[in-house]
Parts: structure tokens; sequence; C-alpha cells
């Protein structure tokens, strides 16, 4: 006998499917586990399975849950439905090969508030548990395109959007899709909305995705739909039914997800600058996965019989990379395209991976795009091209950063014009860029060509990031530019001291309960201001007691200030503590044997600025309202000029101080801030210092500070914008950014990027060095040596040079002549490393010259008369580049001076 409740369901659940017009029927189904209510297609294929329970039940008990599922698992519903009247719970079934069909809850809606069944036939509670059934039944993935309009309205009705009115826009905003808990479960319901927006593209036509009209918030959401609506295209289906489920689920949980996917120019030009050909053995074209697919699609237009195969690893952690780089080595005819993140080429822990690439790959490019992303949404993301076995090209990696939108370069734009005009100019805009093996920098692209094995000595080094190969030199020298002359030394203003070292911190920093149990005196951890008021001897012991820029810290110690003579104490609570102290030995210590008496400090000094010395994965200079004494856990700054100290607080918490800090840091030492790093800190000069408003940045001032992640909402540099960083800090940011020092956005973006990254890594040195590199090219003419010696003497035939390799423990070398003739010794310090006999004096001079400049492997003309010809100008060259480094010796750090310099000459001389 069938229960009531399933009757007052089944006439629920026929107005729910009359009202939303839906071609479906429903019947009563009965089997061992009961008897439920079926709603069916037109072709007899059960979409839901319903069940009713008693008002007054939980629709979330196993049992009566588990018997509805068993049931839809029979007979093959998707969706599964429980109705107790009060509330409608909807599951969503998901078949897996392995653990069979599993259920997710989607959706719960509140129907009617009735206690038993009799009360649902009233019209207002029949018609609320009707309205929730039929959102319930919205979640169905197998109703099609007979309905999509309603179900759009269902869904903007659902997400309370009441500004929605036309199709397009329903498209748009629809919020629901956007907020499911799984995207991959739920996929259905999105490619019912999405197939509406193809019927309705196709009508427009390809051109026309992006004019839909939308609102600005909804951008997005946009762009989601004409990526997914392209998928279809390029694959030449327009009938959204007829695409892989597996690849459309793939794409839409990647792009609901936010993960970065390489957008189809990307694709395209990746793959003709990897110049691919198919011939009598298909290339095997190698990806990492993070392509959804996209990458096979446009293989087989480009290339067509060639194989692509997907290496999941290569998106996993730098072991996993390793391993599959390995392997991949091993496939013959393989070309490797692989989008990862910057952060393979900068972080330390990735220099395995980029040492495995360079010993097991012949590399030829790696792509950034500044202008205009590889990948939706944006992310950092570079693009790696190299390809196994061995080649007879040069040796020499392209690394390019392109700096301006690809549409501006790629005819046509869209990429559903596929076609040889568009293959062409991809790739004579690659010819561009290689520029026949010359660097190039300009507002378009930046291009820099480094010998493979040049690359190689140098990751096994202390310099081991290739970031800085990548990243336009031009940019970190413009930023240097504009700001470096507003700046002065800090120790202009203030004077920097290390903390307090007591040496004895459980004596002579007693915590708060400890002076109540003994009852020390006040007079020895209180003390009188400048305006006569008594104050704690507050310590700061630990930078966990720093929480704001200004704030009262909750330090819970007080510091005993003692005399030297012990009858000042002498007969106090104080005495005895001291006393018990000296009992156990205290005053033995090695760290207090140097100063008598033990007990006392000297000099104490009250900083009006406290920057801790570890700072925990954030970074921030406290002001010291609290007139506070700090431990050598910090650096105390004291400003000569009081008024100046809220300014200066704010510029060293800035984004700007910050850069300024981290550009000038010695990376020897990475995790401290040492009290060398405070006094080489820069601070803006009077004039703004003067303009600098600090009440108006009063909420940065007293709000907690976070780490540097959570500050800037990210803790991936290539992924940082201008709109993710908090607003108060991004407030005082644009003001010096803008304002003061007029940086253009892309410059204040770069800016962003570099501090988080110089934050994490050490690699501030080789930035500092392409700066200085890029403004010597300017100011002093030096151009890299591989552009006007090797270009020259690689134009000569093999039979007229003379190729040296020198050793690398070779420290400098001396041209000589003797009874046996001219020759040039090396030298490995003071002793003698080898002799290299030459023809001339002029032979012996260039390569002294060459050798003394840095190269390692000189390769020279034969003949005299060339040997004359090159001589002078590598003479200039090594004069030229003398006096430019001594010039720069004043511009920075004396102690990072040698590293600089060194990297400068070498990416000279040797790249």
């Amino acid at each position: 006998m069938t229960k009531p409740e399933l009757y007052v369901l089944s006439a629920c659940l026929h107005d729910a499917v009359n009202n939303a017009m839906i071609d479906a029927t429903v019947t009563l189904h009965s089997s061992i586990q009961g008897t439920f209510l079926v709603v069916k297609d037109p072709h007899g294929h059960p979409i839901a399975v319903a069940t009713a329970l008693q008002p007054q039940e939980r629709p979330f008990v196993q049992e009566s849950r588990d018997k509805v599922r068993s049931a839809a698992s029979r007979i093959g519903a998707q969706l599964v439905i429980l109705c107790t009247f009060r509330t409608i719970v909807a599951y969503s079934s998901k078949r897996d090969s392995e653990a069979g069909t599993q259920f997710t809850m989607h959706g719960i809606w509140e129907g009617a508030m009735v206690a038993d069944t009799d009360q649902m036939m009233a019209p207002g509670n029949k018609q609320a548990v009707t309205d929730a059934l039929q959102r319930a039944l919205a979640l169905s993935a197998t109703l099609r395109l007979s309905w999509t309009e309603h179900t759009l309205a269902e869904l903007a009705r659902c997400c309370h959007n009441p500004r929605i009115e036309d199709f397009p826009n329903l498209l748009m905003l629809a919020d629901l899709p956007m907020n499911l808990p799984e995207p991959g479960c739920s996929v259905g319901l999105m490619l019912d909305v999405v197939q509406a927006y193809v019927h309705d593209a196709y009508n427009r036509g390809a051109s026309e995705l992006q004019k839909l009209p939308t609102f600005e918030v909804r951008a997005e959401f946009q762009q989601l739909f004409s990526e997914l609506v392209r998928e279809i295209v390029f694959a030449g289906q327009w009938e959204l039914y007829k695409a892989p489920d597996r690849q459309k689920a793939r794409i839409w949980a990647a792009a609901y997800r936010g993960i970065p996917v390489p957008t189809f120019d990307a694709i395209d030009f990746a793959v003709i600058a990897s110049d691919i050909h198919a011939g009598s053995k298909p290339p095997v074209i190698i990806e990492s996965g993070s392509s959804m697919g996209r990458i096979e699609q446009r293989v087989q237009l480009l290339v067509p019989g060639a194989t692509v195969r997907i290496e999941s690893a290569l998106a996993g952690t730098p072991e996993e990379i390793m391993d599959a780089l390995h392997q991949i080595s091993g496939v013959p005819h393989a070309t490797l395209l692989w989008f990862t993140p910057m952060q393979t080429l900068r972080s330390r822990l990735y220099a395995h991976v980029r040492t495995t690439l360079l010993d097991n790959f012949r590399v030829r490019w790696i792509l950034f795009a500044d202008a205009e992303s590889f990948t939706t949404p944006d992310a950092g993301v570079c693009c790696v091209i190299a390809e196994t076995g061995t080649t007879s090209k040069p040796d020499m990696v392209s690394f390019a950063c392109l700096r301006m939108p690809r549409s501006t370069v790629i005819e046509p734009t869209e990429p559903e014009a596929f076609g040889q005009k568009r293959i062409e100019s991809i790739q004579q805009y690659i010819r561009y860029l290689h520029n026949n093996g010359r660097n190039r920098t300009n507002a378009e692209v930046s291009v820099r060509h480094v010998r493979q094995h040049t690359l190689l000595r140098r990751s096994k080094g202390a310099n081991s990031s290739w970031d800085d190969l990548i990243i336009p030199p031009d940019d970190i020298s413009a930023i240097i530019n504009k700001i470096s002359n507003r700046l002065i030394p800090l120790t202009s203003l203030a004077d920097v001291h290390n903390g307090i070292r007591t040496g004895a911190n459980e004596i002579l920093l007693p915590a708060i309960d400890e002076i109540v149990r003994k009852d020390l005196e006040s007079r020895f951890w209180q003390r009188c201001n400048d305006h006569g008021n008594l104050i704690d001897n507050t310590v700061i012991t630990s930078d966990s007691e720093i929480e704001s820029i200004y704030g009262i810290p909750p330090a819970y110690r007080r510091l005993l200030v003692l005399g030297t003579e012990r009858d000042t104490f002498s007969g106090s609570n104080v005495g005895k503590h001291i006393t018990e102290a000296e009992e156990a030995g205290i005053h033995l210590r090695p760290s207090l044997q140097q100063r008598t008496p033990w007990w006392h400090l000297g000099e104490l000094i009250q900083p009006d600025l406290i920057i801790p010395k570890t700072q925990s994965k954030r970074w921030i200079v406290a002001l010291n309202p609290a007139h506070a004494f700090v431990t050598d856990a910090a650096i105390g700054i004291t400003v000569h000029h009081a008024p100046y100290s809220g300014p200066i607080a704010l510029w060293l918490n800035s984004t700007v101080g910050l850069f300024y800090h981290l550009l000038l840091r010695n990376d020897a030492v990475h995790t401290d801030v040492t009290v060398r790093d405070a006094r080489e800190l820069l601070i803006p000069d009077r004039a703004i210092l003067d303009q600098i408003d600090v009440q108006r940045h009063r909420e940065l001032l007293f709000r907690p500070i976070r780490t540097l992640a959570d500050e800037y909402g990210t803790g991936n540099p290539d992924a940082v914008r201008l709109d993710g960083i908090r607003r108060d800090r991004r407030r005082l940011d644009r003001w010096l950014m803008e304002h003061i020092f007029t940086l253009t956005p892309q410059e204040q973006l770069w800016l962003y990027r570099l501090t988080l990254a110089w934050f994490t890594e050490q690699t501030n040195v080789a930035h500092i060095a392409t700066a200085l590199a890029s403004r010597l090219a300017g100011t002093c003419k030096l151009t890299a040596m591989s552009e006007w010696y090797d270009s020259r003497i690689n134009q000569l035939p093999k039979n007229t040079t003379r190729t040296m390799v020198i050793e690398a423990d070779i420290t400098h070398a001396t041209n000589n002549t003797g009874m046996f003739g001219t020759h040039v010794t090396l030298w490995k310090g003071a002793k003698v490393g080898g002799v290299i006999d030459c023809s001339s004096d002029a032979e012996a001079e260039l390569v002294a010259l060459l050798i003394n400049l840095g190269k390692t492997e000189i390769t020279i003309p034969s003949d005299e008369p060339l040997v004359q010809e090159v001589l002078p100008l590598v003479q200039a060259f090594s004069n030229t580049l003398d006096t430019a480094l001594q010039e720069l010796r004043t511009a920075v750090p004396a102690d990072l001076f040698p590293a600089i310099a060194a990297i400068i000459q070498h990416d000279l001389v040797q790249m």
C-alpha cells in the first residue's frame, strides 16, 4: 500500500514538472527497497528518483537516504530527491569505475512549515513544496535545451538577481553554477547553460562572442563561457553534446577552481616557435597536462600526425618533475611544451629541476608574456620549449619577454580564424625575436640569448636563478632611476643600533607575574618620561610582541635598571633577587664576564622605531608609542627629528621601502634583518617626508600586519595584481608610486612582483646587476661582446681561427716576450697554471686581455691583420668596463659590489 505522503509528493512533483514546462513524466516505481517516484525524459530514461518522508523525519537519516540511492543506482537515475515537505534535499550521482556510483549533496531547499501531510494540501503549502521541487529538478544534467531558458530563470530566482531581464544577461549573471560545491559533478548543469549560449553565439557569429551584453562584475563569467564555446568551435562541433564529456568537465572544473589554462594564442605561439615538423617519424609533443587538452587540439591542426603525450608529473613537486624529465629525455623526436609557473625559473627549490632540464634536453626557448598572460586566469606562467636527442643547431637558449599584446602581432587575432596567414604572422614575429642570435630590448620585447653550457655552469653556482634573464632589465632600471634620486640614507636622519643584550634575561627581564610574586620594587622597573609621567620599563623580546605599526605591544616582561653600585638596591627585594641569582652562579656566565658589574647595562636607548630581526613571513617596522626598550631580538632606530618618526615608519612599511630594503640586502644573511641591513636602508628626502600625511593612513598604522601573502592577496609573486593588494596598503603604495615617483602601472606591477620574490628568494644581487648593466649600455655605450666580438669571429672560416679553453681556476694572465718567443702565462693565484704560446705580441696581448676579462672559451683570428683589427676594440671595451664599474662602486653597498661587478662583467663578456 502506497504511503499517503507519497501521493502528496506525486501531486507536487507533477505540478513542478508542468510548471517548468519540462517534457517529462512522473511514474511510480516499486522495488525491494520500497516505492518511489521516478521522473523520466521523453525517451523513457530515468532523470530523478524521489521519495517522501514524514515532516518530522530528518532527510539525512542514513537508512532512508541509502534506500533511495540504491534504487537510483539500479535504474540509472542521476538525481535523488528526499522530501520531508519541510525540507527538500537533492543528491547528484557520479559514476566511478572503481568506487561504483557515488552521490554528492547538491542542494537543500526550504519547503512549507507543516507538522503533518494533512496540512500539505493547503494551497500555499503545496505551492512552496512545488517551487522547491522545481528548483531541485533544475540540477538534473539530462534535461536539455528544450527547457534551458526556464532553467536560467530558475537560476536567477535562486540567486535573487532582480536585474536579470534578458537572455544574454541570464547567461552572464547566474551565480549558482559558479558556487556549486563540486564543479566536476555539476558540469551537466553548466553545459545546459553553455549550450544555449552556443546556439545564441552561432546565430550571432563566432566573432561576436565577446560582444554579448553583461554587467562588469560578471566579466570573468563571460570569459569562461567564451572559452568553453571556443573548445567546441575548434573541435568543429557546435553541438555541445558531441564534445567529449571528460574534456568538458576538465575545462569547466579548471576554470571554476582558477587553475591557469594556456590560451590558444599562447599554444599556437609555442607550437610554431618549437619549429615542429611532421615527417617520416611523427614528432611526440609532451605537455604538462595544464592545457586541459587544448595543446592536443591545436597540434592536430598545426602538425597533423603528431602524437601528444601528457605528463601530469610536470605539474607536481620538484622531485616528481625531475623524474618525469629523466623519463621524457629518452623519448626520441620529442618536443617538450611546458607551461610552468615562473617560480620554476626562480626558486632555489627548483634548482635541481633547472639542472636536470639542461643536462637532458636542448632548451630552445623560455617565453614569458608580460602584457597579455599565456594563461587564463593570469598566474605568471612561462613556457619552456625543449627538445630531446642531439642536434646540430647552435647551443643557444633564448629568453624572451613579450611586452606587447599578442593580438598586435598575430593576424588574424581570433583563434577561430585559423589559417596560413595566422601561422605566417607568428613565424615572422618569432624571427623578429630571434634576431639572428642578438639580444634585443625595446618597448615590444626583451630577448636575451644565452649559451646552454654557460647557463648550466650558472645553474650549478650560487646564482642559479634564471628569472633575471627573462625580466626586462629596463623595467628594473626605470624603477630604480625614478626612485633612487629622491632617496637618502636612513643614517642621515637617524641612528641605528642593536637592541639590549643582557646575557641574563631571566634575571634582568622578569615577567610581570614574577614581579608580583617577589614584590620587586617599582622604582627599578619604572621610570619618568619626558613629560614627567611614570611609565613601565617595557621591553620587547620577540617579533610576536609587535602586532601593528602603531600599537601598544603585549609585552609581559619589564627591564630592571640598576646602578653600578650595589648600595643602590641593597636591602630591597630586587637586591635579594640579584643575590639569589649570584648564588646560582649567574655572574660566571661567559656572556657576563666582560661587564662590570654584571647587572649594569650601561646607557639605555629608547628607540623611536623598532625592526624585528625575525619577521616571520611578514614585514613590519613599528613605532614605539609605549616607549619600550628592545632586546637584541630587534634593531632600534632613533630619529634625530621626532616628527619624522611617523613618515619614516610609513615609508619603511610601504612596498617601495621594502623593495629597497630587499634590493640592498646582503643575501648571504637571508633569514634575519641585520644591523648592517638597517644601516643600508634608504628613505625619501625631507621634501617627500614633509608630504606624507600620517593621519591619512591611520587604518594601516593601527591594524595587525599579516604575512606578505595576506597583504598582497597571494604568495605567488607572478600572480600578484594591483587590485589584489590590501586596500589601506595600496592607498599608501599608490600615492608613493604614482604621485611621488610617477611609476607606470606596469612598473608598479613589477615592483610588487620583485618585492614578493626577493622576500623569499636570494635573487636581488642578480637583478641589481641586470639593472645596472642596462644603465651602462645607455650611459657608457657598453655592448655585450657576443654582439660585436663573437659575431665578428664566427663569420671567419674555421681554419682561420684559433680556440683555447681556459681552466676555471685561472685567476689572471700576463703576456711575456722571452728568448723562446712570445707567450701568455696563466696564473692560479701566485702560482703558474700554464703557458700559451703566441705568434706575435699583439696576439699575446689579445689572449691575455680576453682571459683577464673572464672569458673561459677564447677564439681569436689566426691572421695577424685581423688580430690587429680587433685588439683596439677589446682594449677600448676593457678600459670602458673598468671605468664604469669603478663609478658604480659608490652606487651600491660595499659588501655587495664584488658580486654585482662580477655578474655585470660575466654577462657582458661571457653571454
